[in-house]
């Protein structure tokens, strides 16, 4: 089976967050089972979880690298774990 793994994020809300996470977990061999998010209006806060496994020997490390420059440039807070 392939390692499972779940990515939780917090950055200013902005049109195409969604999208724009779900690309990099496609360009690096992701495989998304679940995902939620929310837009705390108050805060102007954009709020995702996301559950994705890496078949085929797609690599966690090289996913966590591609991530931190796309994660940098759109200001979040996240984590990886698995």
């Amino acid at each position: 089976p392939a390692p499972h793994y779940v990515l939780t994020l917090v950055c200013p809300d902005r049109p195409g967050l969604v999208a724009g996470v779900a690309q990099m977990l496609a360009l690096n061999g992701g495989n998304i089972l679940d995902s939620q998010q929310f837009n705390d209006t108050e805060s102007q806060r954009f709020f995702m979880r996301v559950a994705f496994e890496l078949p085929g020997g797609a690599d966690r490390a090289r996913f966590e690298t591609a991530f931190a420059g796309y994660a940098a440039a759109n200001h979040m807070e996240w984590t990886l774990r698995s």
